[in-house]
């Protein structure tokens, strides 16, 4: 008798484990899919790029004054200003190659994407008050891939959401301290996903970017039923484990994606608007309610 109960309180605690461990991994998908896509939603001037190769609608080009995909962003301090528009920021560079991290060595970690995010939020009250305040911070997403396992047990890959620090804003965090969500297989653009414009932007003098539109991102977790052998590595012979994906489907909402004529005339010259995914649409951090305002309702 005592046999046959302890052999159902192993496999009760095996099936809790394998539960717990399917919970967490999924736990971690979702907030991984949500902080990307708020993060990457709220992009400005932000293009397609891979070092400092970006593209256009169809093709690739070179071109050095380009933002770099690294771990530093200019200039060295957040900007505000009232105009929409983060004056001094260099275009930001989202890796757009398919599957990012089937390019990524074994445990390295390798930048998505670096480039000026609006957290600012429309102030509330009364008209006089109500009045748009940008904040862009500088932000960076990087992705660890996962290990080779040793002695049976291999690390996961690992997605970071990286701000500055208030000591040195332009360097991303890109450990521990920001954002980061691990037991993830893969992290991509599904192929054909990306819409850009066709109109290209100035950013100064006669140097143009082409904006993204939009995107569509592949995010790949893992979960285990053996824990004999942990590997999280994209493309491994079946096992005992079971992946599980999210598909992030990211409107760059805050990108200027072209400029429009808005039919205004000063001096003789034609003034021009700028035109996002949504329209005239800008978008600012969500500001919530607090708890105590919520109560006095």
């Amino acid at each position: 008798v005592s046999l046959g109960v302890a052999s159902v309180f192993t496999y009760g605690m095996r099936q809790f484990a394998v539960l717990r461990e399917q919970n967490l991994t999924q736990e971690s998908l979702l907030q991984a899919a949500y902080y990307t896509r708020s993060f990457l939603s709220q992009a400005v001037k932000a293009t397609c790029c891979q070092g400092n190769t970006c593209y256009n609608f169809s093709n690739p080009v070179s071109n050095p004054n380009y933002q770099a995909i690294a771990d530093t962003f200019s200039p060295s301090t957040p900007s505000t200003t009232g105009n929409l528009d983060p004056a001094g920021f260099p275009v930001g560079a989202i890796d757009c190659r398919n599957e990012a991290a089937g390019n990524f060595a074994s445990g390295a970690k390798s930048t998505f994407g670096i480039f000026a995010r609006e957290s600012g939020r429309l102030n509330g009250g009364t008209v006089a008050t109500a009045v748009p305040e940008s904040l862009f911070l500088a932000t960076g997403i990087y992705f660890k891939a996962p290990t080779a396992p040793v002695g049976g047990v291999g690390q996961s890959g690992v997605l970071y959401l990286g701000t500055g620090t208030a000591a040195n804003p332009s360097t991303m965090m890109t450990d521990e301290r920001a954002l980061f969500f691990d037991r993830l297989v893969n992290v991509g653009v599904i192929p054909g996903s990306v819409k850009m414009s066709a109109n290209p932007l100035n950013i100064s003098g006669t140097d143009t970017y082409y904006p993204i539109q939009s995107m569509d991102l592949r995010l790949v977790a893992r979960y285990f039923n053996d824990f004999s052998n942990i590997d999280y590595r994209p493309g491994i012979a079946a096992g005992a484990y079971r992946d599980i994906e999210m598909i992030v489907s990211i409107g760059f909402r805050n990108n200027v994606i072209s400029m429009t004529a808005d039919g205004s005339v000063v001096s003789g010259s034609q003034l021009t608007t700028p035109e996002r995914l949504h329209g005239g649409l800008y978008y600012y951090r969500l500001a919530a309610p607090t708890l105590q305002a919520m109560q006095s309702f």
